[in-house]
């Protein structure tokens, strides 16, 4: 969920209270009431214990949203190919957002730029040919990077919608132009999306030899 006890689902409170360990950030421990909490601090030094773990009884992992897209999931699989995970899903930071402005996902491009590189160009070419593309951001890139990449490669007829720290009392919603956005600061946790009307298809150059330069 979206670490309010409001947003976590009644089949997941259920499977807390059975698990015998249960691992989650300092602000879900806050919410959540279980036995034999573990801080989730260093991801892969406690990714390394679950095993041990796991012959004493069942272990919990809980993140906040989607665990499908750019979640802990993927790396719990990778590093721990042999255990048997089950995943029970939550509302997601997108979710919330697009509900918060009226943003529908059918056709919608998602990206991340929280914790991975992520250049410009790329923001710029996936904003120029979807009419919506959603984005995972962070303190360090966000919505300020989003709207200097558009600024950058003159996509500015476009709406940036923003969504920092959503359900909490801090929440704060926000939309504007490339160039309002990129007067405000970056929030720590923050969603934002990109609406652009006048989309434009490109043709990727791949595959070409070199005498065709």
């Amino acid at each position: 969920g979206s670490g309010q006890p409001d947003y976590l689902l009644p089949v997941v409170k259920t499977e807390l209270e059975k698990a015998d360990f249960v691992i989650a950030s300092e602000r879900f421990l806050k919410i959540i009431n279980v036995k034999n909490a573990i801080p989730l601090k260093n991801v892969y030094s406690q990714l390394e214990k679950i095993p041990e773990l796991l012959e004493k009884g069942s272990v919990a992992i809980v993140v906040s949203g989607d665990p499908l897209l750019y979640s802990l999931l993927k790396t719990v699989q990778n590093n721990i190919p042999d255990i048997k995970v089950r995943v029970l899903p939550g509302i997601g930071s997108l979710q919330l957002l697009g509900c918060a402005f009226g943003l529908t996902m059918e056709n919608a491009k998602i990206m991340s730029i929280h914790g991975r590189e992520c250049r410009a160009g790329e923001i710029a070419y996936a904003v120029s040919e979807n009419e919506t593309v959603f984005f995972f951001c962070s303190k360090e890139q966000g919505s300020r990077e989003i709207a200097k990449a558009l600024i950058d490669y003159n996509i500015t007829d476009v709406q940036i919608y923003v969504g920092a720290s959503l359900t909490y009392q801090d929440e704060e919603l926000y939309s504007g132009t490339p160039y309002e956005i990129l007067e405000k600061e970056n929030r720590k946790l923050c969603v934002a999306a990109v609406q652009n009307r006048h989309t434009k298809r490109y043709s990727a150059p791949m595959f070409l030899t070199d005498d065709m330069f």
